[in-house]
């Protein structure tokens, strides 16, 4: 049991990772993942697939649907490669220190 469960974190991880591979190789490393992880896993590979991937369609000539999140839009390959921040915590904790010295809220109305 705890011999699956690790398998399991293992490739949650692995779908993690996507966010770092460059965008040209995602769907190919999505590929691998899909194939080769555990069963239990099958539900939320298909939801990674259909909004972040993009689901294959069906038919001799399939091709891939645009997923509801470009690749490009969280991939972040490009950004850890010239040092720049992943996230937008930077600007939380700039907004936060700027909120901090104002000492009431003025009334849109007012």
């Amino acid at each position: 049991m705890e011999k699956e469960n690790n398998h399991v974190r293992l490739y949650c991880k692995l779908i993690a990772c996507l966010a770092f591979v460059p965008c040209d190789f995602v769907i190919d490393a999505f590929i691998l993942i899909k194939n080769q992880a555990p069963s239990k896993l099958k539900e939320l590979l298909n939801y990674f697939e259909e909004f972040y991937i993009g689901k294959m369609g069906r038919g001799k000539n399939a091709t891939r649907k645009q997923p509801r999140y470009e690749i490009n839009l969280w991939n972040c390959f490009k950004r850890t490669k010239r040092g720049l921040p992943r996230t937008n915590n930077h600007l939380e904790g700039w907004h936060h220190g700027k909120q901090s010295t104002i000492k009431s809220h003025p009334h849109v109305l007012s």
